[in-house]
């Protein structure tokens, strides 16, 4: 059975990226994909300490909820993440998060396991959506991301409580896109 791996990088339970997580999950749990959701406001993640004990074999040192995560996504078909956008940039969460998969870059052979889907849905006020996807896309370069992806798109939603209906029907096809 496919598996498709959800992470909410929200501090807000239930805020728009919950929801549009939410969607994207129901749809992929309707064609019989196993699904999971990990919300990172939820999981105790520390700071990368730049120590390089990961140097070796892509492993950090620290043990903390990483490990967890890291798992859920290898194991992974397809990843979706929801992240607001504050300031023209991340959240805070999604940064930390991102920081910590510096053990897989380190790494030069690291693989987040078989080839998978991603999508990045990102929410935001009045970002410039061009803007945003450039930084996603930088991200997707990075060497451990892109051998482990064999697909991925980047969805920005603005002014979510004005369209948010429109956006959660958009989160559906991404959870079937995720599943084919």
């Amino acid at each position: 059975m496919k598996k498709i791996v959800l992470i909410s990088a929200s501090p807000v339970a239930n805020g728009y990226g919950d929801q549009i997580l939410a969607a994207a999950g129901k749809a992929a749990a309707a064609m019989g994909v196993e699904t999971d959701t990990v919300y990172l406001r939820n999981v105790s993640l520390s700071p990368c300490l730049a120590c390089e004990g990961c140097a070796g074999d892509g492993i950090c040192v620290q043990d903390d909820g990483m490990k967890a995560i890291l798992a859920e996504m290898h194991g992974a078909d397809a990843l979706l993440f929801a992240v607001p956008v504050y300031y023209n940039y991340m959240a805070a969460q999604a940064v930390l998060f991102l920081d910590r998969l510096y053990c897989t870059y380190r790494y030069r052979e690291y693989k987040l396991g078989r080839e998978k889907k991603v999508c990045v849905f990102l929410t935001c006020e009045g970002s410039d959506k061009d803007l945003l996807k450039r930084q996603i896309d930088d991200i997707m370069d990075l060497g451990s991301i892109r051998r482990s992806v064999s697909e991925y798109k980047t969805e920005v939603f603005r002014a979510c409580e004005d369209a948010l209906d429109a956006f959660l029907e958009g989160a559906k096809k991404i959870g079937e896109w995720a599943t084919e």
